[in-house]
């Protein structure tokens, strides 16, 4: 299984080339998903970056192309990665590897789900999760 980061998601919708290309690659390979919690930040990130008026024609046009690509996409929930121990793991995640709360929440959902590779362009998953491959784009 490979998960698909929030910094992917959101430089394929902007058509950044090496993020098209990326996803032209996982198309011939499958088993991609994304998670609740990238969700999340893709639709932050998108009303933050152009909240401006003028930026308005962008930010829908964005929110459309997200729309599609989510609903072509498998969306893995947060209580997927969620069991009653893992306030104890996201605490060790946060203060002993030094992983912020998004990213902490998405490792644990790939850990639960023994997912083999992210692909991102962040290296906070190195810290992590020592054994999920990082493929860069």
């Amino acid at each position: 299984m490979i998960i698909l980061d929030t910094d992917f998601l959101v430089d394929l919708l902007l058509g950044e080339p090496n993020a098209v290309a990326k996803a032209e690659e996982l198309d011939k390979r499958g088993g991609f998903v994304t998670t609740s919690m990238n969700v999340d930040e893709l639709y932050h990130v998108v009303n933050f970056a152009f909240r401006g008026s003028d930026s308005k024609p962008i930010r829908e046009n964005l929110i459309r192309k997200a729309q599609t690509l989510f609903n072509n996409l498998p969306i893995l929930s947060l209580e997927v990665g969620l069991a009653p121990d893992d306030v104890e793991t996201r605490n060790i995640f946060l203060w002993e590897k030094r992983g912020n709360s998004s990213d902490t929440f998405i490792a644990m959902i790939a850990m639960r789900l023994k997912a083999e590779t992210i692909v991102t362009n962040t290296d906070s998953f190195n810290i992590l999760v020592s054994y999920l491959k990082i493929e860069n784009y």
